[in-house]
């Protein structure tokens, strides 16, 4: 399902790369959304990626008309490694007036006095008597200029995995637009089938996308499943798109959402919706699917699940 021309780049700090979707034209751009798991490491606008910090992020394009992801590709962003040592980094050689650290640390280098591995290097480095290869030139600069050691890289939000306690099965947190929720991966025979959505993060979101399909680290997987009380007793949403590949609604999954007005079931795989799935939403509320299916979702929609005579099935 992947549809970005690559999966996987890096970028130094700083420095930009442009991803396109392949099929889509420039003029269909504003069709695209891009999201990064991680602002702190990249971010992207109109496919244009920067490298912000250290670490691994996750690049999404989400097509909005479709609820479906296009593709991922994993940002790798690191420092760029300095090439050459400053000239201010020999105040021995130029007989600079030092401070008396810096004046141990001169007398140290003339009388040859054994110093540690790191402090040869920088040593060696000052004194220009040895070609330093770039890992010494770092080192040596490191010392000189009393720069703090590089900051520990950060993990991508989208890499972390939280197990639950009573359940071989994992669970991933996706903070991007259209998808802020808490996603179960779906195991048969201990491969990954599918995901389903859990619960939301944002719970402030009015308009809710439910995706086709998520993309983890490169991968994607379909959306199959809203778990029970993935939306109950949320005052906020007032409507929700249901990806095409959504097979089941979950017992209780908008329960008590007394504001949701309209319901877009965008495919054809849905099979099963649970008991009170849509009881006390707003009385009037509308479903709308394809054409070919409003018969079919008639008879899903039966009153177990809450579904009223006040409200719509449409195209």
């Amino acid at each position: 399902m992947e549809r970005l021309e690559v999966n996987s780049i890096e970028l130094f700090i700083g420095e930009t790369l442009k991803l396109r979707a392949k099929a889509y034209a420039d003029k269909d751009k504003k069709m695209i959304q891009w999201n990064t798991s991680d602002k702190a490491v990249a971010t992207v606008k109109d496919g244009l990626v920067t490298g912000i910090g250290e670490g691994k992020a996750v690049i999404t394009a989400l097509a909005e008309d479709e609820s479906e992801v296009l593709g991922g590709c994993l940002v790798t962003v690191t420092k760029r490694q300095p090439k050459r040592i400053k000239e201010s980094a020999r105040p021995i050689q130029e007989k600079k007036e030092v401070k008396p650290k810096e004046k141990e640390s001169a007398q140290a280098l003339q009388e040859k006095k054994e110093v540690v591995p790191e402090e040869k290097v920088a040593a060696q480095a000052l004194q220009g008597k040895k070609e330093v290869v770039p890992e010494e030139k770092v080192a040596a600069q490191l010392l000189q200029e009393k720069k703090a050691v590089m900051p520990e890289k950060k993990e991508s939000a989208q890499s972390i995995h939280e197990k639950s306690p009573d359940s071989p099965e994992e669970f991933i947190r996706i903070e991007e637009s259209g998808c802020f929720g808490i996603y179960k991966f779906k195991k048969t025979n201990n491969r990954i089938k599918g995901v389903a959505f859990v619960e939301l993060i944002n719970t402030e979101k009015t308009d809710i996308i439910i995706p086709a399909a998520i993309c983890i680290d490169g991968q994607t997987y379909p959306v199959t499943e809203l778990a029970p009380k993935a939306f109950k007793d949320n005052q906020e949403v007032k409507s929700v798109i249901i990806g095409r590949n959504v097979k089941k609604v979950g017992r209780e999954a908008f329960c008590d959402c007394i504001n949701l007005k309209k319901i877009t079931i965008k495919g054809t795989a849905l099979k099963s919706i649970g008991k009170n799935a849509v009881k006390n939403i707003d009385k009037k509320a509308t479903i709308k699917c394809p054409e070919e299916q409003i018969e079919k979702y008639k008879e899903l929609f039966k009153g177990s699940t809450g579904y009223k005579k006040t409200m719509k099935i449409k195209k």
